[in-house]
């Protein structure tokens, strides 16, 4: 199930700040966004193209996103985050955006992958904020589609049977125990997941928390994860007022279930 990538939709915006801008101002930091000639040749930003299928339930391999500096100088990437109408349907798995500048003409990668939780075409937007004299504020277009999965077929259970038996998989769910808090507290201590969560198949979820930035601009910690040994995680937060946190859970696939996967946003305490 697991053998479908995202495609990427370049915007308006992206589209017309390319490497061959003669805008560019060689001293000044500038962003592009990098796709190979077979994507760019299977539509335009105002001709969506057909998007990818992925079963629901299951989460598809990564799309790697390339971002190069094509300017003169260092450029500073403060955020790479997920927006748009189905924003929970993608998920960033990592990104080497923000650790540190990007020399003139290196380049960062961005990995996304794609977790429908039903059939259709599901669309969002891959955000880049930084520095660049160009495009300040870049947005790059991702679609998928959810489809209707093909049930492995089982031998059937009678001695000496003659026709298979089919196994209908399920969807594999969180307690109402293990739902994500609203918000967050811009100070203190904010339970994201409790002890022991689990799914209703017995899988324990597995719980990643980003955080962005990690230190305000006069060098402070803004937020510590804390996690103990039963499973239970919590952040606390140290009072910055712009803190971005993303809530990625997940828990594997098992024989009669799909992988289970949920994810949210939130930006100044707010889940978006």
């Amino acid at each position: 199930g697991n053998n479908v990538n995202i495609e990427e939709q370049i915007t308006e915006e992206a589209a017309n700040h390319g490497t061959d801008n003669p805008d560019n101002d060689v001293s000044e930091p500038s962003l592009a966004v990098l796709v190979s000639e077979e994507h760019r040749s299977r539509g335009t930003p105002t001709d969506p193209r057909q998007p990818s299928a992925a079963p629901f339930g299951t989460t598809s391999s990564a799309k790697t996103l390339t971002i190069s500096n094509i300017g003169g100088a260092d450029l500073e990437v403060y955020d790479v985050s997920l927006g748009g109408t189905n924003a929970s349907s993608f998920a960033i798995d990592s990104e080497t955006c923000t650790a540190a500048k990007i020399e003139a003409g290196s380049d960062c990668s961005v990995n996304l992958s794609f977790s429908p939780t039903t059939t259709g075409v599901r669309s969002a937007e891959l955000k880049v904020m930084s520095d660049a004299s160009n495009t300040p504020s870049l947005t790059v277009g991702v679609e998928g589609t959810g489809i209707t999965a093909t049930a492995p077929v089982e031998p059937g259970t009678g001695a000496g049977s003659e026709n298979p038996g089919t196994t209908v998989l399920q969807a594999q769910t969180a307690s109402q125990s293990v739902a994500l808090p609203a918000r967050i507290k811009r100070k203190g201590v904010t339970v994201i997941v409790p002890a022991n969560p689990a799914t209703n198949a017995g899988q324990a979820i597995s719980t990643k928390v980003k955080v962005s930035p990690k230190r305000s601009p006069k060098g402070v910690m803004t937020a510590k994860v804390l996690r103990k040994k039963n499973g239970k995680v919590s952040i606390r937060t140290y009072g910055y007022k712009k803190l971005r946190v993303k809530v990625t859970l997940s828990a594997p696939a098992l024989t009669g279930y799909f992988a289970y996967s949920a994810q949210a946003d939130y930006y100044k305490g707010k889940r978006r």
